[in-house]
Parts: structure tokens; C-alpha cells; sequence
């Protein structure tokens, strides 16, 4: 999180690389959302997306991964924040703010690959390749604030943020939450799971999002919370 994309070689690619990886990306989310991930083939990727075949297996290999690639670069894991400290507070709401502004007016493609996930179809190996990078875009984020995070396990932090993350946009692409209220949804869930360990100033950096006063950074959180269900037991402090 937070470097350019690489090829599957290591090497940094250059802009027009990176220009095809996300039009590749892009293209296979709309034809999972318009023909669902079973039905996706790499020809019909490459066509669309006005690629060589031996270009796309060149950047993704295996279908497998292109469609986790997929997955994870529409709920922005895959890119860092570009103004902020890379494991500021700042820059972790903005990850979730990219991911709703990403998807707002987008349902059914969120529905598509959030169905990707749920699915018990869905083969081990791409949920799997889903879960390690979705972790990866909190685990980094609290190794690195460990110190103001009291006692907290951070593998453990980092799978529930992971969930919670997972669990709000399922909500959302089924309509038990709407454009206006996921985004917000989002990060407050976020916040108030980390609120729960924090301590120090952390844990007022949090309490000041929470209230949309952020002064480090213009708060990505609104300041009115139109909808804000509690955390489940299982995820709070001391559970």
C-alpha cells in the first residue's frame, strides 16, 4: 500500500504499463458485474480492455489472481494515500473514503465483487489472495501506530477492521445502506473499533474525526452521522 504497482517480475512499471493495468482491472470489474466472476474469461478481458492476452497474463498470471487484483484495487487496498503520511490516521480515512467515492452510483458493480468474497463458490484460492491484501491495508497501518494502541493483539485488530470493512460494503450492496449513509457508515465503524483500543494521542486524534473536527487533516468523516449502528460485542474492547 502506498507504492507504484509493480509488474509480476518487481520491476517498476512505467506510466503506460500502469495505464493498461488499470484499464485491465477496471474492464474485468464491469464484466463481472454485468456476467458474474464464473462466467469471466481472459480473452474477453483483453479485448475490452484493448490489450494483448500475453500482456495480461504478462501483469496477472492466473485468473485467479486478476480477479483478486480486481477485487482489491476496486476497494482501494491497492493504492496509498497521496497527500498524507503513509500510516497516518489521515491516510487510512482516506483509503475508506476512496473506496466509497469509488463505488457510490457503482451497485452493481460493488454487488458483483462483494459477492466474490461471500460466495460459497468462490474458490479458496482467490479468497484467499482477497484476504491477505485487504488485511495488508490495515495490518501495515497498525504495526505502525502500535504504540497507540495499548495491549491490543495487532493480528487480531487487524482482521476485525478487515471484517467490519467487508461486512459495511455487503450492507451496502444489498441497500440495508444507501450512498449517502455507507461512506459514513464506513469510517465511523473504523474509527469507533480503533477508538476502542487507542490510547494517548491517538485516541484523541479518533475522538476528533468522530466529531468531524479532525485538525490534522480536512475530516473525511461528516460531521452529522446519519447512520451509526454499534459495534458488535464480539469486536469490542475487552471481548
Amino acid at each position: 500500500m502506498g507504492e507504484r504497482p509493480t509488474s509480476r517480475r518487481g520491476a517498476y512499471a512505467s506510466a503506460a504499463m500502469i495505464d493498461r493495468r488499470a484499464r485491465i482491472l477496471r474492464e474485468t470489474r464491469r464484466l463481472i458485474a454485468e456476467d458474474g466472476a464464473p462466467a469471466l474469461r481472459l480473452s474477453d478481458v483483453a479485448e475490452t480492455a484493448g490489450v494483448a492476452i500475453n500482456t495480461l497474463y504478462g501483469l496477472f498470471g492466473r485468473r485467479e489472481d486478476l480477479i483478486a487484483h480486481a477485487v482489491l484495487d476496486g476497494f482501494a487496498t491497492e493504492i496509498g494515500a497521496e497527500d498524507t503520511a503513509r500510516y497516518s490516521l489521515t491516510a487510512n480515512l482516506q483509503r475508506l473514503r476512496r473506496t466509497a467515492d469509488y463505488f457510490r452510483g457503482r451497485r452493481n458493480e460493488l454487488a458483483g465483487l462483494v459477492s466474490i468474497y461471500f460466495s460459497a463458490t468462490t474458490s479458496t484460492k482467490i479468497r484467499s489472495l482477497i484476504d491477505d491484501g485487504a488485511r495488508r491495508a490495515n495490518a501495515g497501518w497498525v504495526r505502525a501506530n502500535i504504540e497507540g494502541l495499548g495491549s491490543v493483539d495487532p493480528p487480531r485488530l487487524t482482521e476485525a477492521l478487515t471484517r467490519w470493512e467487508f461486512a459495511t460494503l455487503f450492507d451496502w450492496s444489498i441497500d440495508r445502506l444507501s450512498d449517502i449513509e455507507a461512506p459514513t457508515e464506513l469510517a465511523q465503524g473504523h474509527l469507533r473499533l480503533l477508538l476502542a483500543f487507542s490510547r494517548g494521542e491517538l485516541s484523541d486524534q479518533i475522538a476528533r474525526h468522530l466529531s468531524g473536527r479532525g485538525h490534522d487533516a480536512p475530516s473525511p468523516i461528516p460531521a452529522r452521522v446519519l447512520r451509526s449502528s454499534p459495534l458488535p460485542h464480539a469486536l469490542s474492547a475487552g471481548a
